[in-house]
């Protein structure tokens, strides 16, 4: 879908319009070529875009040649995938804020795009320098992924960006050491937003770099003892349906052709506030508006009745 992913190119290059904006014009047209042309009232009904917003893509559509720009993007960085394309990452697709653009360098390997196989190396940069043998390494026996292309010198700026990446990648997350500020912590609070397991191993609080994983089983990550505990819970994890790739499209009409069970009207909301993948506690309360006691009495008796099933680390899912 060549066409359509110089549109994702032309889209990513007007301030202001992120990932987030992104998915939702994505949602709301089902192709980034008809947002290109919308009018602005069609774009106005979009969360998230106001008037100056507006004005301002007005100006930088006018100036914007999306297929010449694709064409001059290729001569320099070839290989790269838009949410478009069948070869991007199934997982990714799930997050509120998938990259619009994904430049990779290595061995691609479709099954783990779908996310039958999750084994993906990801680092930011070739920096530091002693860095650059992994980065080789990785090249030639897995996947080197970025939002950002070739040559693009490391910024600490980025990282919070990598480590949503890693997140949306993973189907779990494990944190194996994390002082109180440390990066991987910001991983851990990407994974749980995005509803994946989380992880730690626990230690004394009298070692710095225990701190951040003492913090988050505080929060509800899963504490790991054993590398069996560690396999039982990764083996606990629902396989991914097997059918072709989902498009951002799909994705949001899946649930939405699920029927509701009869349920009274405060319960049904606590039930809708439940993906089909793992939902955290503090997600559901959120979504469900409704006072935290009744959101775990509403839990237990869904379980009971046999419509969900919770999972390590106060999440819920959908049976």
């Amino acid at each position: 879908m060549q066409n359509e992913s110089a549109y994702w190119l032309a889209w990513s290059k007007i301030p202001r319009v992120g990932p987030i904006l992104l998915k939702r014009m994505w949602q709301q047209f089902n192709s980034l070529e008809t947002a290109w042309k919308a009018t602005p009232e069609a774009l106005g009904k979009i969360e998230g875009f106001g008037p100056k917003l507006i004005n301002t893509i007005q100006q930088q559509r006018s100036q914007i040649n999306p297929p010449e720009l694709l064409k001059q993007h290729l001569q320099k960085n070839p290989q790269f995938w838009t949410p478009s394309d069948d070869n991007y990452p199934r997982l990714l697709l799930e997050i509120p804020s998938p990259p619009p653009l994904l430049y990779y360098q290595g061995q691609v390997n479709l099954l783990e795009n779908k996310g039958n196989t999750p084994m993906v190396g990801i680092v930011g940069t070739r920096y530091p320098s002693h860095h650059r043998q992994l980065h080789r390494d990785l090249q030639k026996r897995g996947l080197i992924i970025s939002e950002y292309p070739s040559g693009t010198p490391g910024d600490r700026r980025h990282f919070p960006a990598r480590n949503r990446i890693i997140a949306g990648l993973s189907r779990a997350v494990l944190v194996m050491e994390a002082p109180e500020k440390s990066g991987a912590l910001i991983t851990a609070r990407y994974a749980n937003e995005f509803c994946r397991d989380v992880y730690t191993l626990p230690n004394s609080p009298d070692i710095a770099q225990a701190r951040g994983c003492l913090r988050l089983i505080h929060h509800g990550a899963e504490m790991i003892l054993t590398e069996h505990e560690l396999l039982d819970m990764l083996g606990a994890i629902p396989e991914l349906d097997q059918g072709k790739q989902l498009s951002l499209f799909d994705v949001e009409k899946v649930e939405k052709k699920e029927a509701l069970p009869q349920l009274d009207p405060d319960l049904l909301k606590i039930f809708q506030a439940i993906a089909t993948e793992a939902t955290a506690f503090d997600v559901i309360v959120e979504k469900a508006g409704l006072p935290t006691p009744q959101v775990s009495g509403g839990l237990l008796q869904l379980e009971l009745e046999g419509l969900i099933t919770q999972l390590p680390g106060m999440r819920y899912q959908r049976v």
